[in-house]
């Protein structure tokens, strides 16, 4: 298993980015996590994800810093069941992950709730 997050498996793309947000095929709300996403093509990895925390929810940039760095490695130990159904499907997709909640909520109440819907997201592609 490869636990890693590199370079490519970030959405840094701003065309795909405002594409997302204009259009993103497929949304999931699931408690406080909100995630679309984009069929791609032509990328190195079958995934490429961007987060995405609220300023209007989180005033401090260490707050909403600190909910991404948690995200980021929600999804990086538990992204191996969606890598798994889009390589079997030869799918490309861009995942937008944006963090809803209004409080911050520890990492150990985040990561049921992150599983369950990385889980749905799979079965929907």
């Amino acid at each position: 298993m490869n636990y890693t997050f590199r370079k490519t498996e970030r959405l840094s793309s701003q065309k795909i980015i405002t594409a997302l947000f204009q259009k993103g095929i497929f949304s999931l709300h699931s408690a406080p996590f909100r995630f679309s996403f984009v069929p791609l093509s032509g990328q190195e990895t079958f995934c490429q994800v961007l987060i995405i925390v609220s300023k209007r929810n989180f005033k401090t940039a260490v707050n909403r810093n600190r909910i991404k760095r948690q995200l980021r490695e929600l999804y990086r130990l538990h992204k191996q069941h969606l890598l798994e159904k889009l390589s079997s499907q030869d799918k490309q997709v861009a995942l937008m992950i944006s963090y809803t909640g209004k409080p911050e909520m520890d990492y150990n109440l985040l990561k049921p709730k992150f599983i369950e819907a990385l889980k749905k997201i799979a079965d929907a592609v």
